[in-house]
């Protein structure tokens, strides 16, 4: 079962094909049906299998896994989301990446809490909702980073760089391509840093350049809503910005909320982050 061990670091060092090669041994292999070793075989199993386009044979070996094992449950909840997402089941993708995340919160595990973030960011994506989508991609990375997981966290970051250039935030896909290059570089990850630069010239023609683009919704916001979107991304509270501004604290919140459905965001982080894509890209026009 020592094989299992090597199933992720085939694909990050090799490619889709040997470890494909690899998960197909193992597969045909006994291994145990039960038990702590019996779950990771499953987990890793089903992320290859999933990320080499054999999603319902990843799906599969999902389902097998203990259900009531806390440890694995956030991972596979996680990697469920993901997978699912590519099939089309939007919905049901959310519903699981939500219970990923709410599992991994309960447990407070930096690394389980990186694959739910993760998992949230690529369903929103899917559902177009980008600025949420990279707040949880921006989360995952950060706890990547303090779990000491840097493949996870350079894939994290590569996630989040695809959901930058989405959003014109140029400066951003740069900082996180180059945060990626160095994790991989760092972790003798070289077929996903081979990858990482396909995908770098892929993202520096998706990009679009400028931050005051032609209907960019931003620019839209009225003077007193960007006011106070800039004083919500510089971290004050809603009661912080009343006594600053001398309003009302639900006159406050009132302009948060259509500020809120203006830029399609649930959250103050994923504000925060949308006002700073939004000036970096202004910045790069300038």
């Amino acid at each position: 079962m020592s094989s299992i061990l090597l199933l992720r670091p085939r694909l990050w060092r090799q490619g889709r094909e040997p470890a494909l090669a690899l998960a197909e041994q193992i597969t045909a292999a006994a291994r145990p049906r039960s038990g702590w070793w019996s779950g990771l075989a499953r987990l890793d199993l089903g992320y290859v299998f999933a990320d080499t386009g054999h999603t319902e044979r990843g799906l599969a070996e999902l389902a097998g896994q203990d259900g009531h094992d806390s440890l694995i449950t956030p991972y596979r909840l996680a990697l469920q989301a993901a997978a699912t997402a590519t099939t089309g089941a939007v919905s049901r993708a959310d519903q699981l990446a939500a219970e990923a995340l709410a599992a991994a919160r309960g447990s407070g595990l930096s690394h389980q809490l990186g694959h739910a973030h993760r998992a949230r960011a690529k369903v929103l994506s899917l559902s177009e909702n980008i600025s949420e989508a990279a707040a949880h991609a921006a989360e995952g990375a950060h706890h990547f980073a303090d779990a000491g997981a840097p493949v996870e966290e350079a894939l994290t970051r590569q996630c989040a760089a695809a959901l930058y250039a989405r959003l014109g935030a140029v400066s951003q896909v740069q900082v996180e391509i180059g945060r990626a290059k160095t994790l991989y570089a760092a972790a003798g990850a070289t077929w996903l840093s081979a990858e990482l630069a396909r995908d770098e010239r892929r993202l520096a023609a998706l990009a679009p350049r400028g931050g005051r683009r032609h209907g960019d919704p931003v620019a839209a916001l009225t003077g007193r809503e960007r006011q106070i979107a800039d004083l919500v991304a510089g971290g004050l509270t809603n009661q912080q910005i009343a006594e600053r501004l001398h309003l009302s604290r639900k006159t406050v919140e009132a302009h948060i909320s259509r500020t809120f459905a203006k830029l399609g965001v649930q959250s103050r982080v994923a504000l925060t982050l949308r006002m700073t894509t939004f000036d970096a890209g202004r910045d790069n026009d300038g």
